[in-house]
Protein backbone atom coordinates (compact mmCIF):
# COMPACT_ATOMS: atom_id res chain seq x y z
CA UNK A 1 0.00 0.00 0.00
CA UNK A 2 1.27 3.48 -0.84
CA UNK A 3 -0.05 6.77 0.53
CA UNK A 4 0.85 9.83 -1.53
CA UNK A 5 0.64 13.28 -0.01
CA UNK A 6 -1.49 16.06 -1.46
CA UNK A 7 -0.20 19.56 -2.15
CA UNK A 8 -0.79 22.04 0.67
CA UNK A 9 -3.99 23.96 0.03
CA UNK A 10 -3.42 27.10 2.09
CA UNK A 11 0.17 27.87 2.93
CA UNK A 12 3.51 26.22 2.33
CA UNK A 13 5.85 25.28 5.12
CA UNK A 14 8.82 23.00 4.69
CA UNK A 15 9.53 20.43 7.42
CA UNK A 16 12.58 22.29 8.75
CA UNK A 17 10.58 25.50 9.17
CA UNK A 18 7.77 23.64 10.93
CA UNK A 19 10.22 22.13 13.40
CA UNK A 20 11.94 25.48 13.87
CA UNK A 21 8.65 27.20 14.68
CA UNK A 22 7.88 24.53 17.21
CA UNK A 23 11.31 24.94 18.81
CA UNK A 24 11.11 28.72 18.86
CA UNK A 25 7.75 28.49 20.60
CA UNK A 26 9.43 27.00 23.66
CA UNK A 27 11.33 30.28 24.12
CA UNK A 28 8.03 32.03 24.73
CA UNK A 29 6.79 29.53 27.31
CA UNK A 30 10.00 28.72 29.22
CA UNK A 31 9.91 31.80 31.48
CA UNK A 32 6.19 31.71 32.32
CA UNK A 33 6.38 27.96 32.93
CA UNK A 34 9.29 28.32 35.37
CA UNK A 35 7.64 31.19 37.23
CA UNK A 36 4.24 29.52 37.44
CA UNK A 37 5.61 26.23 38.79
CA UNK A 38 7.85 28.01 41.28
CA UNK A 39 5.08 30.27 42.57
CA UNK A 40 2.69 27.34 42.89
CA UNK A 41 5.19 25.52 45.06
CA UNK A 42 6.10 28.58 47.13
CA UNK A 43 2.46 29.12 48.02
CA UNK A 44 2.23 25.64 49.56
CA UNK A 45 5.55 25.55 51.44
CA UNK A 46 5.31 26.52 55.11
CA UNK A 47 7.83 29.21 56.01
CA UNK A 48 8.91 29.97 52.46
CA UNK A 49 9.19 33.74 51.95
CA UNK A 50 9.33 34.96 48.35
CA UNK A 51 10.93 38.21 49.49
CA UNK A 52 13.85 36.50 51.24
CA UNK A 53 14.36 32.97 49.98
CA UNK A 54 15.91 31.97 46.63
CA UNK A 55 13.70 29.70 44.54
CA UNK A 56 16.42 27.06 44.47
CA UNK A 57 15.50 26.27 48.10
CA UNK A 58 12.32 24.72 46.75
CA UNK A 59 14.49 21.73 45.81
CA UNK A 60 14.77 20.88 49.51
CA UNK A 61 12.39 18.52 51.25
CA UNK A 62 10.22 15.64 50.15
CA UNK A 63 8.68 17.66 47.29
CA UNK A 64 12.02 18.99 46.09
CA UNK A 65 11.86 16.80 43.01
CA UNK A 66 9.16 19.08 41.60
CA UNK A 67 11.49 22.09 41.51
CA UNK A 68 14.33 19.91 40.20
CA UNK A 69 12.07 18.81 37.36
CA UNK A 70 11.09 22.45 36.85
CA UNK A 71 14.75 23.41 36.39
CA UNK A 72 15.31 20.56 33.94
CA UNK A 73 12.16 21.23 31.91
CA UNK A 74 12.83 24.97 31.73
CA UNK A 75 16.40 24.30 30.64
CA UNK A 76 15.15 21.94 27.95
CA UNK A 77 12.74 24.61 26.69
CA UNK A 78 15.50 27.22 26.52
CA UNK A 79 17.79 24.75 24.75
CA UNK A 80 15.04 23.98 22.24
CA UNK A 81 14.61 27.72 21.64
CA UNK A 82 18.36 28.05 20.99
CA UNK A 83 18.27 25.15 18.54
CA UNK A 84 15.33 26.79 16.80
CA UNK A 85 17.27 30.03 16.38
CA UNK A 86 20.19 28.12 14.91
CA UNK A 87 17.91 26.35 12.42
CA UNK A 88 16.14 29.53 11.27
CA UNK A 89 18.73 30.52 8.64
CA UNK A 90 18.86 27.09 7.03
CA UNK A 91 15.10 26.64 7.24
CA UNK A 92 14.42 29.88 5.37
CA UNK A 93 16.60 28.69 2.50
CA UNK A 94 14.38 25.67 1.86
CA UNK A 95 11.52 26.10 -0.58
CA UNK A 96 9.67 22.78 -0.49
CA UNK A 97 6.24 22.69 1.16
CA UNK A 98 5.38 20.58 4.16
CA UNK A 99 4.59 17.19 2.65
CA UNK A 100 3.36 15.35 5.72
CA UNK A 101 4.21 14.07 9.18
CA UNK A 102 5.36 10.59 10.21
CA UNK A 103 4.61 9.54 13.81
CA UNK A 104 6.94 6.88 15.20
CA UNK A 105 5.23 6.04 18.50
CA UNK A 106 2.41 7.13 20.82
CA UNK A 107 4.18 9.23 23.47
CA UNK A 108 2.74 12.77 23.79
CA UNK A 109 6.02 14.54 23.04
CA UNK A 110 5.75 12.95 19.59
CA UNK A 111 2.11 13.71 18.78
CA UNK A 112 0.59 16.34 21.09
CA UNK A 113 2.02 19.26 19.08
CA UNK A 114 0.81 18.04 15.68
CA UNK A 115 -1.81 20.76 15.35
CA UNK A 116 0.86 23.42 15.84
CA UNK A 117 3.25 21.78 13.38
CA UNK A 118 0.70 21.18 10.64
CA UNK A 119 -1.25 24.39 11.09
CA UNK A 120 -3.58 24.97 8.15
CA UNK A 121 -1.63 22.78 5.74
CA UNK A 122 -3.75 19.95 4.40
CA UNK A 123 -1.14 17.23 4.65
CA UNK A 124 -1.29 13.63 5.83
CA UNK A 125 -0.32 12.69 9.37
CA UNK A 126 0.85 9.14 8.99
CA UNK A 127 1.22 6.37 11.57
CA UNK A 128 0.78 2.65 11.74
CA UNK A 129 -2.69 1.53 12.81
CA UNK A 130 -1.30 0.14 16.04
CA UNK A 131 0.44 3.43 16.96
CA UNK A 132 -2.68 5.45 16.13
CA UNK A 133 -4.82 3.12 18.24
CA UNK A 134 -2.61 3.60 21.31
CA UNK A 135 -2.60 7.38 20.82
CA UNK A 136 -6.40 7.50 20.80
CA UNK A 137 -6.68 4.99 23.65
CA UNK A 138 -4.35 6.90 25.99
CA UNK A 139 -4.85 10.56 25.02
CA UNK A 140 -7.46 11.26 27.68
CA UNK A 141 -5.15 9.79 30.33
CA UNK A 142 -2.19 11.82 29.05
CA UNK A 143 -4.40 14.90 29.06
CA UNK A 144 -5.36 14.34 32.69
CA UNK A 145 -1.73 13.81 33.77
CA UNK A 146 0.38 16.05 31.54
CA UNK A 147 -2.23 18.78 31.11
CA UNK A 148 -2.17 19.96 34.75
CA UNK A 149 1.64 19.75 34.77
CA UNK A 150 2.05 21.91 31.67
CA UNK A 151 -0.91 24.22 32.21
CA UNK A 152 -1.39 26.69 29.36
CA UNK A 153 1.56 25.18 27.52
CA UNK A 154 -0.26 21.88 26.99
CA UNK A 155 -2.01 21.89 23.59
CA UNK A 156 -5.78 21.91 24.12
CA UNK A 157 -6.22 21.10 20.43
CA UNK A 158 -4.66 17.77 19.66
CA UNK A 159 -5.06 16.09 16.32
CA UNK A 160 -4.32 12.46 15.58
CA UNK A 161 -2.88 10.53 12.64
CA UNK A 162 -5.35 10.46 9.77
CA UNK A 163 -3.47 8.27 7.27
CA UNK A 164 -3.11 4.80 8.79
CA UNK A 165 -0.88 2.11 7.37
CA UNK A 166 0.10 -1.44 8.22
CA UNK A 167 3.43 -3.08 8.91
CA UNK A 168 5.52 -3.09 5.72
CA UNK A 169 3.48 -0.44 3.90
CA UNK A 170 5.19 2.35 1.99
CA UNK A 171 4.35 6.06 2.13
CA UNK A 172 5.41 8.66 -0.43
CA UNK A 173 5.91 12.18 0.90
CA UNK A 174 7.61 15.04 -0.92
CA UNK A 175 9.26 12.76 -3.43
CA UNK A 176 10.63 10.38 -0.79
CA UNK A 177 9.31 6.90 -0.04
CA UNK A 178 9.30 5.56 3.51
CA UNK A 179 8.53 2.03 4.70
CA UNK A 180 7.10 1.40 8.16
CA UNK A 181 8.24 -1.46 10.38
CA UNK A 182 6.31 -2.24 13.54
CA UNK A 183 8.57 -3.45 16.35
CA UNK A 184 5.87 -3.92 18.97
CA UNK A 185 6.18 -2.81 22.61
CA UNK A 186 9.49 -1.34 23.73
CA UNK A 187 10.19 2.19 24.90
CA UNK A 188 6.47 2.77 24.34
CA UNK A 189 3.51 0.44 23.95
CA UNK A 190 4.12 0.40 20.19
CA UNK A 191 7.42 1.37 18.56
CA UNK A 192 7.91 1.70 14.82
CA UNK A 193 10.79 2.38 12.46
CA UNK A 194 10.41 4.43 9.28
CA UNK A 195 12.94 3.34 6.65
CA UNK A 196 13.99 5.78 3.93
CA UNK A 197 16.51 3.35 2.46
CA UNK A 198 18.52 0.37 3.78
CA UNK A 199 21.02 2.71 5.43
CA UNK A 200 18.66 5.41 6.79
CA UNK A 201 15.98 4.87 9.42
CA UNK A 202 13.92 7.22 11.57
CA UNK A 203 13.86 5.34 14.85
CA UNK A 204 11.84 7.47 17.25
CA UNK A 205 12.78 6.60 20.83
CA UNK A 206 13.98 3.05 20.21
CA UNK A 207 17.32 4.45 21.36
CA UNK A 208 18.40 7.73 22.91
CA UNK A 209 21.72 9.44 22.27
CA UNK A 210 23.42 10.82 25.37
CA UNK A 211 20.18 11.42 27.25
CA UNK A 212 18.32 9.67 30.01
CA UNK A 213 15.34 7.53 29.11
CA UNK A 214 11.72 7.01 30.03
CA UNK A 215 10.82 3.50 31.21
CA UNK A 216 7.61 4.12 33.15
CA UNK A 217 5.47 2.34 30.55
CA UNK A 218 6.85 -0.86 32.06
CA UNK A 219 7.96 -2.51 28.81
CA UNK A 220 11.66 -2.86 29.64
CA UNK A 221 11.75 -6.60 28.91
CA UNK A 222 10.26 -6.05 25.46
CA UNK A 223 12.57 -3.10 24.89
CA UNK A 224 15.67 -5.14 25.71
CA UNK A 225 14.52 -7.94 23.40
CA UNK A 226 13.85 -5.45 20.60
CA UNK A 227 17.27 -3.85 21.00
CA UNK A 228 19.00 -7.22 20.96
CA UNK A 229 17.14 -8.27 17.81
CA UNK A 230 17.92 -5.00 16.03
CA UNK A 231 21.60 -5.21 16.98
CA UNK A 232 21.76 -8.66 15.44
CA UNK A 233 20.15 -7.82 12.11
CA UNK A 234 20.92 -4.19 11.27
CA UNK A 235 23.80 -3.42 8.97
CA UNK A 236 26.80 -1.74 10.53
CA UNK A 237 26.48 1.20 8.13
CA UNK A 238 22.90 2.08 9.07
CA UNK A 239 22.20 5.56 10.45
CA UNK A 240 19.51 5.85 13.12
CA UNK A 241 17.78 9.22 13.36
CA UNK A 242 16.57 9.14 16.95
CA UNK A 243 14.00 11.31 18.71
CA UNK A 244 16.32 12.51 21.48
CA UNK A 245 19.91 13.23 20.48
CA UNK A 246 22.00 13.15 17.35
CA UNK A 247 21.83 10.54 14.58
CA UNK A 248 24.17 7.63 15.10
CA UNK A 249 25.15 4.12 14.11
CA UNK A 250 23.64 0.94 15.50
CA UNK A 251 26.07 1.32 18.39
CA UNK A 252 23.29 3.42 19.92
CA UNK A 253 21.34 0.19 20.39
CA UNK A 254 24.05 -1.42 22.49
CA UNK A 255 24.40 1.77 24.52
CA UNK A 256 20.67 1.83 25.19
CA UNK A 257 20.67 -1.81 26.23
CA UNK A 258 23.50 -1.17 28.73
CA UNK A 259 21.61 1.83 30.04
CA UNK A 260 18.45 -0.19 30.76
CA UNK A 261 20.44 -3.03 32.33
CA UNK A 262 22.31 -0.55 34.55
CA UNK A 263 19.03 1.01 35.65
CA UNK A 264 17.50 -2.35 36.55
CA UNK A 265 20.62 -3.42 38.44
CA UNK A 266 20.56 -0.14 40.37
CA UNK A 267 16.94 -0.76 41.37
CA UNK A 268 17.96 -4.15 42.76
CA UNK A 269 21.02 -2.78 44.55
CA UNK A 270 19.14 0.13 46.13
CA UNK A 271 15.70 -1.37 46.70
CA UNK A 272 15.63 -0.27 50.35
CA UNK A 273 16.42 3.33 49.46
CA UNK A 274 13.73 3.37 46.77
CA UNK A 275 11.20 1.92 49.21
CA UNK A 276 12.06 4.78 51.59
CA UNK A 277 11.49 7.33 48.84
CA UNK A 278 15.17 8.03 48.16
CA UNK A 279 15.90 7.94 44.42
CA UNK A 280 19.39 9.43 44.56
CA UNK A 281 21.37 6.15 44.79
CA UNK A 282 19.66 4.85 41.64
CA UNK A 283 20.16 8.14 39.80
CA UNK A 284 23.81 8.23 40.86
CA UNK A 285 24.40 4.68 39.60
CA UNK A 286 22.93 5.50 36.19
CA UNK A 287 24.77 8.83 36.04
CA UNK A 288 28.00 6.87 36.48
CA UNK A 289 27.24 5.26 33.12
CA UNK A 290 25.79 8.38 31.52
CA UNK A 291 27.24 11.49 33.21
CA UNK A 292 24.57 13.88 32.02
CA UNK A 293 21.44 15.45 33.43
CA UNK A 294 19.69 15.69 30.06
CA UNK A 295 16.16 14.31 30.55
CA UNK A 296 17.17 12.96 33.96
CA UNK A 297 13.68 13.77 35.22
CA UNK A 298 12.32 11.07 32.88
CA UNK A 299 14.48 8.48 34.60
CA UNK A 300 13.45 9.81 38.01
CA UNK A 301 9.79 9.53 37.07
CA UNK A 302 10.39 5.92 36.01
CA UNK A 303 11.88 4.65 39.27
CA UNK A 304 8.74 4.10 41.35
CA UNK A 305 6.48 2.59 38.66
CA UNK A 306 9.20 0.25 37.39
CA UNK A 307 10.13 -0.90 40.87
CA UNK A 308 6.48 -1.44 41.76
CA UNK A 309 5.96 -3.53 38.64
CA UNK A 310 8.98 -5.68 39.45
CA UNK A 311 7.98 -6.52 43.04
Amino acid sequence: MTVTSTEPAVRSCDPATAVTRSLLGWGAVAGPFYIAVSLAQASTRDGFDLTRHPWSLLEDGSLGWIQSANFVLTGAMVAAFAVGLGMRHEAERAGAPLAGVLVTHPHPDHYAGLAQIVGTDEVPIVASRAVAAVIRRDDALKDSIVGPMMGADWPTERIFPDHLVDHGDEVSLGGFTFRVEELGPGESDMDTLWWLDPATVFAGDVAYDGMHAYLADGRWTDWLASLEALEARLDGEVTLHVGHGAPGTKALLAQQRRYIETFLAALDAHADAVAAGDHEPVLAAVRALLPSDDLLFLLDLSIDPVQAARL
